[in-house]
Formats: C-alpha cells, sequence, structure tokens
C-alpha cells in the first residue's frame, strides 16, 4: 500500500498515514437469457431457434430469433450455458449440441451412447472479438424431438470481463 506524510498541525508532528486506491467502477452485469417453447423437432445441423427473450441485460449482446444467430457486439470473455430437453434422434444413439462461433470455435456436449431423452447441458467460457456471431447447432446426425415439457431449451451468455 502506498503512504504519504501527514502533518498534524496541533501536534506539530508528522505521520505516515495510508493512500488508498481510488474505488473500482462497478461491474455491471450484461447479458442475456432466451428460451424456446412450443418447439417440435431440430433437424440435423440447424440452429436451435429460440423464441423467448427472458431477460436482455444488454445492448452488446444481440440475438436474431428468426435465425438462431447470437452476435456479440463488445470484445470480452463471456460465459455461455446452455441445456436443451430431448425425446429421441431417429436412428442415431447420441445426442450432440454445439456452440459454434464464426471464428471457427466449436463446443460441445453430448449424451452418453444409447440416450436420447433427457436434459443435455453445455457450458463455454469464449474469449470474442466485437462482431463475433455464434449459435446452439444439432450435430447430431439426425433430426432431433423435442420433449414436450413447456420450456424445451434455455441458453444464457453474460460477459464477465471488466476491460
Amino acid at each position: 500500500m502506498p503512504f504519504d506524510f501527514c502533518c498534524c498541525p496541533f501536534f506539530n508532528r508528522r505521520r505516515f498515514v495510508r493512500v488508498l486506491p481510488p474505488p473500482s467502477p462497478p461491474i455491471v452485469p450484461t447479458g442475456l437469457q432466451v428460451q424456446l417453447s412450443g418447439g417440435t423437432t431440430i433437424i440435423n445441423g440447424a440452429n436451435v431457434l429460440f423464441n423467448n427473450i427472458i431477460t436482455n441485460l444488454s445492448p452488446n449482446i444481440l440475438y436474431n430469433p428468426a435465425t438462431g444467430i447470437f452476435t456479440v457486439m463488445r470484445t470480452g470473455i463471456y460465459i455461455i450455458d446452455w441445456w436443451i430437453n430431448t425425446d429421441g434422434a431417429q436412428e442415431a444413439t447420441h445426442i450432440l449440441f454445439n456452440i459454434v462461433t464464426s471464428t471457427g470455435v466449436t463446443i460441445g456436449a453430448s449424451s452418453p451412447d444409447a440416450v436420447v431423452t433427457l436434459q443435455l447441458n453445455g457450458q463455454a467460457l469464449i474469449n470474442m472479438q466485437a462482431g463475433t456471431t455464434f449459435s446452439l447447432v444439432n450435430n447430431t446426425g439426425a433430426t432431433v424431438t423435442l420433449s414436450t415439457s413447456p420450456i424445451q431449451a434455455d441458453l444464457r451468455i453474460v460477459r464477465v470481463d471488466t476491460i
């Protein structure tokens, strides 16, 4: 800790006073949460089309519900976590979904073999430049049938750095 001298006029003495750094700016949460309800299937190679924006705390994270593509408008480190409820995948013996970015980053999650009815969860920690896009993609190799639960999928992205 840095110190500075201070004079005390009452006692005519010098003493050390600890100089504190200025406070850090407050961390403002920046994120977006979307959900899917009312879906039936997701064909192989297709993006998950979330149809409900639950929370939008940032003008720097955009989502296009027609394409399923998210765009990050500010460089930073982001956490993406998601889940999807599935109820079969034609002849496939497992389920595989990936976060795929426009810069070539692919981070996936898959079910164990012979399990196609489940809630599949995935997470990604990615350093993304402004303008990077990403989506959650079915890479199972077959069309995935969604469960009949009221909420079938959820994705949340949060910027975690303070740059």
